[in-house]
């Protein structure tokens, strides 16, 4: 049986990803690499097919293995050079997800999917570079735990070019310099 022949095979057996999982920076949930992976394993295991990340040239590559042939698809994404070994984690376990949910072709499914369909598409929000500002600081208020300000931080970079195209590179400098304070806060706590 080929890898292509494994994996189409493997769809039907996935269970469905739920994002249940809160990234209260941008009050949405998230299908997290546990639930991905408790997804999926058993199927692809099922059928032939393994998944394994390593990181190799300062990138995270994920490979979709077919164990029978030897045959893998693989998936490269690149990784921040520099990181702190939190964020580097953080960072790591974005990739996985993302590398992990491109080569199934898989989508996690909405918790409130079936109101989904009733409701008309939204617009796009227009970035309010003050009002991302003012919930980055009130969330910073509420973090306990490193891996949530590193989590949080990746969140943040998403919107480094908005802030840059609204000409607001102050607003984004005092956030991120309060990502640094709350850093050093939670190492101090930690000693």
């Amino acid at each position: 049986m080929s890898i292509y022949k494994a994996i189409s095979a493997c769809k039907a057996d996935f269970k469905p990803i739920k994002k249940e999982t809160d990234n209260p920076f941008f009050k949405k949930k998230y299908a997290d690499l546990e639930t991905i992976k408790s997804s999926v394993d058993s199927a692809l295991l099922k059928h032939g097919l393994v998944i394994v990340s390593r990181i190799a040239d300062g990138d995270l590559h994920t490979s979709l293995v077919h164990i029978e042939s030897g045959d893998a698809i693989d998936s490269v994404f690149p990784l921040t050079p520099n990181l702190d070994a939190q964020k580097r984690g953080s960072e790591i376990t974005y990739g996985r997800r993302y590398s992990i949910q491109c080569l199934l072709d898989l989508v996690a499914e909405d918790d409130d999917g079936n109101q989904a369909v009733s409701k008309q598409p939204e617009q796009p929000k227009r970035f309010d570079p003050f009002e991302v500002y003012r919930k980055a600081l009130a969330w910073l208020e509420t973090v306990k735990d490193s891996t949530k300000l590193a989590e949080g931080w990746m969140s943040f970079q998403t919107h480094a070019d908005n802030f840059k195209s609204a000409k607001k590179e102050d607003l984004y400098n005092q956030v991120a310099d309060a990502f640094r304070k709350k850093e050093l806060e939670l190492k101090n706590e930690a000693f």
